[in-house]
């Protein structure tokens, strides 16, 4: 394994890749759901991409196996950068559009709403805190003290750009408790409702969590 600095407009459609192992992008039984899954993947992706400062990625053999993405205040990526992922997100929602986004996933709406409803329950001083905007670790790589690497990683890169706490937002889709097993504090946990596909069943109450951690504690 290695730990490698993001490489963005290379590595893009690897990360989407990978979340596509790790992440269910609405449900399977519908048409075209392959090409919308990485449709909906890649965007997630860029949109990240476009507000992360930077990034690492793990690398076996060359394949991309794990990421974390770290933003920090007034740093973000080359413009040029940016604007490719701009226009490559916005081929993406043409896709879908074409496509009639036909199992109604709407994480990223569900995303705002619980990212807005946190931020009125918790409070930080945004010019010295960063964010870890996304960690994910192939399933075949657990167990092995990897995603601690990464996230430690990544509150490295985070302090060194003179950011004194960092967060990150998660929810009851994801393995959260990983996040209390290192040590982070759970500054946020509420429920939010969203719409994951077409069906009544797929209209879900979700936990929507923040976490933060003190960097002075982090990185010694």
């Amino acid at each position: 394994m290695s730990l490698e600095k993001l490489q963005p407009l290379r590595d893009a459609r690897a990360i989407a890749a990978l979340l596509r192992d790790v992440w269910q992008f609405g449900p399977a039984d519908v048409r075209c759901f392959a090409l919308q899954q990485r449709l909906l993947a890649l965007r997630y992706v860029l949109k990240e991409l476009t507000l992360c400062a930077e990034g690492l990625v793990l690398r076996k053999h060359g394949a991309l196996q794990g990421v974390v993405l770290t933003a920090s205040p007034q740093c973000r990526l080359p413009l040029g950068v940016r604007v490719c992922c701009i226009l490559w997100r916005a081929a993406c929602s043409l896709g879908l559009a074409l496509l009639g986004h036909r199992f109604k996933y709407d994480y990223g709406n569900f995303e705002a709403i619980a990212q807005a409803k946190a931020s009125t329950a918790w409070q930080y001083e945004r010019q010295r805190a960063g964010q870890v905007l996304l960690l994910a670790l192939h399933p075949s790589c657990h167990g092995h003290g990897l995603g601690r690497l990464l996230l430690q990683a990544g509150f490295e890169r985070l302090s060194a750009r003179g950011c004194r706490c960092a967060f990150l937002f998660t929810d009851s889709f994801c393995n959260f408790s990983f996040y209390d097993a290192c040590g982070m504090t759970r500054a946020v946990d509420i429920v939010v409702p969203g719409r994951f596909g077409p069906r009544s069943e797929d209209h879900l109450a979700v936990r929507f969590l923040v976490y933060t951690q003190d960097l002075n504690l982090a990185v010694s």
